[in-house]
């Protein structure tokens, strides 16, 4: 069996929050995200995986040339 190393980055569809300050609807969104409420918010996820011992710049490289 080999290690792979898998990163994970979720796209969220643009969400309206009702703040009185954008710190106010920074902490708003930030406590969402901490009791995981942004399920239905998802757009896309996008995943990379590479073999463990396959260095980063030569992943990048086969993904993108």
């Amino acid at each position: 069996m080999e290690n792979f190393i898998i990163k994970v980055h979720q796209t969220c569809k643009p969400i309206t929050i009702k703040a009185e300050s954008e710190d106010e609807a920074y902490a708003l969104i930030r406590n969402r995200i901490e009791r995981n409420l942004l399920e239905s918010s998802i757009d896309r996820y996008d995943i990379s995986i590479r073999n463990e011992k396959q260095h980063w710049f030569k992943s990048f490289i086969q993904d993108n040339f």
